[in-house]
């Protein structure tokens, strides 16, 4: 029950601006009530901000008044996003995989991902054989009526 508790005592802080320093932060999480701890998200390769970062609050009581009051808040021409931290321990690394989190895939080829045909495939740009065309006239014949269908049929040079 304690790490649900602490999640709920911790908010995620977003679209911080990369010039803002972690004391400017606190400061102004510090608007909301007394702050336990903040962590600014760092990029490990340039040592520079990712633009976002944690607070844990006292209790849940303080982390939804941040959450109200915090969101939109403009800090060096830019509005913060405030909400809870998904799970703070885990949100970073999720976030470094991209949007789904672990176990999802991602740059997959959607012809592949849903079953469709490759473009490359040269069969799927191919003219459709005689008895498939056949076929069709037969199926418009029943939608457009047989007067419609046999001057159509000539147009395409099939014979009745």
């Amino acid at each position: 029950m304690a790490s649900s508790q602490s999640q709920h005592r911790s908010v995620f802080v977003g679209n911080i601006p990369y010039d803002a320093t972690e004391e400017q932060l606190i400061q102004i999480c510090e608007e909301v009530g007394p702050v336990v701890s903040f962590r600014l998200v760092i990029d490990r390769e340039t040592g520079k901000p990712k633009g976002y970062g944690f607070c844990e609050y006292k209790d849940e009581e303080t982390a939804l008044s941040a959450r109200r009051n915090l969101q939109g808040y403009e800090i060096n021409g830019r509005q913060l996003r405030v909400d809870f931290a998904e799970n703070d321990k885990n949100a970073d690394r999720n976030r470094e995989q991209g949007r789904g989190g672990p176990g999802m895939v991602t740059n997959v080829d959607p012809q592949k991902q849903f079953g469709g045909p490759a473009v490359s495939d040269l069969s799927f740009h191919q003219p459709l054989g005689e008895s498939v065309a056949a076929a069709a006239a037969t199926v418009m014949a029943g939608a457009l009526g047989a007067a419609q269908t046999a001057s159509t049929s000539n147009q395409i040079g099939l014979q009745s």
